[in-house]
């Protein structure tokens, strides 16, 4: 299951958990509960760790809800999500946290890790591979005869000689190409990307779009800032994510899947949290440093 789907589980259950905490025999919330529950595993396993995170949090309803709803959803998020999926950890070469590598790959080719980030480096002999496992990269490509090939998620950028950015957003990836050329491939469905193209392909729906940016704005996160235009609320909020501790919970899908534009700085990440609530007029719930609630 896509993290992001885990933590909109997170969002729903704590809400669900905390207004029946207000009103235990409430026939509707009681009736929505069990309705959760009944959905399957994942959801019995997310609403047992909101009550753990009640536990840990040690906190009764009081008049200020959405700052209840905040602490257990977050600290559900901590819980259930951990802080670095083990799997990531054990098969990453090299991995930031919250700032950004100059990194040199086996292949003598360079690479400009963004905070977050996790990258697997196959290179064997003249086999150029590397496996964006997480977050952003900014590859700068030595011209040789072997192909430079990077995998995320399924789907295959190669290239010979160039500059360009792979990026993992939620379950999507994006290719932008800064100079030259790299042909991106998704089992039968190629595209061929040239200066200025970028390429967001969504594997859940199979559909890849490209548009057109300019060059500078490849890879922008170098100077603390990002464009936003044509992504999900989610998407953008996952790239804020990776700068900052703890979890950013969505608490409504419909926002999470609203569409955003404009560029947003990111040198103050929750100064950057509060200003993408603001383009939907939404609350930003801070329960630092365990996460974030933002709700509609």
């Amino acid at each position: 299951m896509p993290d992001q789907d885990r933590k909109q589980l997170i969002a729903e259950a704590a809400d669900i958990f905390v207004r029946l905490r207000e009103s235990p025999s409430d026939q509707a919330v009681l009736a929505e509960r069990d309705a959760f529950l009944e959905r399957g595993k994942a959801e019995q396993d997310v609403y047992a760790h909101v009550a753990k995170a009640w536990a840990g949090a040690s906190r009764k309803p009081g008049p200020n809800k959405a700052l209840v709803l905040a602490v257990v959803a977050s600290v559900a998020a901590s819980l259930y999500l951990g802080a670095e999926p083990l799997g990531t950890r054990l098969s990453a070469d090299v991995v930031t946290r919250f700032e950004m590598r100059d990194f040199e790959l086996a292949s003598g080719d360079a690479v400009v890790l963004d905070a977050g980030t996790a990258l697997e480096d196959d290179t064997e002999g003249d086999e150029r591979h590397v496996n964006l496992l997480r977050g952003a990269a900014l590859f700068d490509v030595n011209a040789d005869e072997s192909a430079f090939v990077v995998t995320a998620d399924g789907v295959e950028v190669e290239v010979t000689g160039t500059v360009f950015e792979v990026a993992r957003l939620q379950d999507s990836v994006s290719v932008s190409v800064e100079e030259g050329s790299v042909r991106v491939r998704s089992g039968a469905t190629v595209w061929n990307l040239g200066e200025g193209d970028h390429l967001v392909y969504s594997g859940d729906d199979g559909v890849g779009e490209i548009q057109q940016i300019e060059p500078t704005a490849v890879a922008s996160w170098q100077q603390d800032r990002f464009v936003a235009d044509g992504l999900t609320f989610e998407q953008v909020a996952d790239v804020i994510d990776r700068r900052l501790p703890g979890r950013v919970i969505i608490g409504r899908s419909s926002l999470a899947t609203s569409r955003v534009s404009g560029t947003i700085s990111l040198a103050n990440p929750e100064e950057a949290l509060e200003a993408l609530a603001a383009t939907r007029g939404a609350r930003l719930i801070s329960v630092s440093p365990i996460g974030y609630l933002i709700l509609p």
